[in-house]
């Protein structure tokens, strides 16, 4: 019993983190998406959406 409370326990933090760095992407890729005008040519020049 413990030990599938500790199981569930990680895994939830796990998925928490997972979430967290899922929203971080997607709010860059938002960001640059709406500040194309502001980039470097560089990264304009990397990124092909």
């Amino acid at each position: 019993m413990k030990r599938d409370y500790l199981g569930n326990k990680l895994l939830k933090k796990v998925a928490k983190t997972a979430r967290k760095e899922a929203v971080k992407n997607a709010n860059t890729a938002c960001w640059v998406y709406n500040h194309q005008d502001k980039l470097p040519e560089k990264v304009k020049d990397l990124r092909k959406f």
